[in-house]
């Protein structure tokens, strides 16, 4: 990437310099800012930068425009770097890129920091013994924030592409081994932490449940071991007022009136099965007690039962 055609170059060397008489008058960043949009990366980034805050015109427009550039020339370092995964071609694009280009600018830019002048505690907001010299001050902030951004850019495309770095540097060692600066208390550029939420399994609701017996009508037929035989009248009794209740609205189910026109006293087996059943499943009564009823008994339609004295083991 060439250095003429590249933002963060020309702050350091060129005509985007803030020193220069061009670049000095505050109120002409005023337009500059408000027309300057903010860039949306393409790719994540690992690292963020956290300073100071701007204080006038012309350092809100040099940090929205740095802070641009730092994504913006990530994007387009990542492109090229990631375009051809051919091993040696990613390993020149990062000598060329960290080594020759980025290492290369931080060690101008130290020297041209002491040469300034443009040390960090004149834009100490705690500190206010510096800052009598506002274009100084303002001059140091840029060129500062310059600092950071060449090693964020630096960080980002070693962390993209770390399995190809034999060389790892960490933030502490921009300030031992390239601007030859103490190390600060405060590190103005730190990792992102990346949290993982686990998201909880949904719990279904249980059904709810009851402690009260579901209930049900029965009965306990307490001669069964003496008179058997006597069961089958005492079902029908107990079947005939229920069956009244649903013989109509079945009728049209399993009504058969070809069986039944001539044979008005007699029954279909079929048919007394499948009458019997619907009226069983009503009233949950067993089915192995109606089946032996007569039709006679059964209510219906057109067809008056046949007349039964009643049983005298009924109450």
């Amino acid at each position: 990437m060439s250095k003429q055609n590249n933002t963060l170059d020309k702050i350091l060397d060129y005509e985007l310099r803030p020193w220069l008489a061009q670049n000095s008058m505050d109120d002409e960043f005023a337009s500059k800012f408000r027309s300057l949009k903010e860039y949306t990366p393409q790719q994540p980034l690992q690292f963020e930068i956290e300073f100071f805050r701007p204080f006038d015109n012309k350092t809100k427009y040099y940090s929205k425009l740095i802070l641009n550039t730092v994504k913006s020339d990530f994007d387009a370092l990542y492109q090229t770097i990631d375009e051809d995964r051919n091993e040696n071609l990613i390993r020149y694009y990062l000598n060329d890129t960290l080594n020759k280009r980025l290492k290369t600018r931080l060690k101008d830019l130290g020297e041209l920091l002491k040469k300034k002048d443009y040390a960090l505690t004149y834009i100490n907001p705690k500190n206010t013994s510096h800052q009598l010299d506002q274009t100084h001050k303002a001059n140091t902030y840029i060129m500062q924030l310059l600092k950071l951004a060449y090693m964020q850019l630096y960080l980002e495309v070693q962390e993209a592409f770390k399995d190809w770095v034999d060389d790892e540097f960490i933030v502490e060692d921009f300030y031992t081994q390239l601007l030859n600066e103490p190390i600060p208390e405060q590190l103005h550029i730190k990792k992102l932490q990346v949290i993982e939420v686990t998201p909880e399994p949904v719990r279904k609701p249980k059904p709810k449940t009851t402690d009260k017996p579901i209930p049900f009508n029965s009965f306990t037929y307490k001669q069964y071991n003496t008179s058997p035989d006597k069961l089958g009248d005492l079902a029908v009794f107990r079947l005939r007022s229920s069956a009244n209740k649903i013989a109509k609205p079945l009728q049209h189910i399993f009504w058969n009136t070809s069986i039944l026109k001539g044979q008005k006293k007699s029954c279909n087996a079929l048919w007394v099965l499948r009458y019997s059943y619907a009226v069983c499943h009503f009233y949950c009564v067993p089915l192995s007690v109606v089946t032996v009823v007569p039709l006679s008994f059964l209510p219906l339609p057109s067809v008056p039962p046949v007349s039964r004295k009643k049983s005298n083991h009924y109450p």
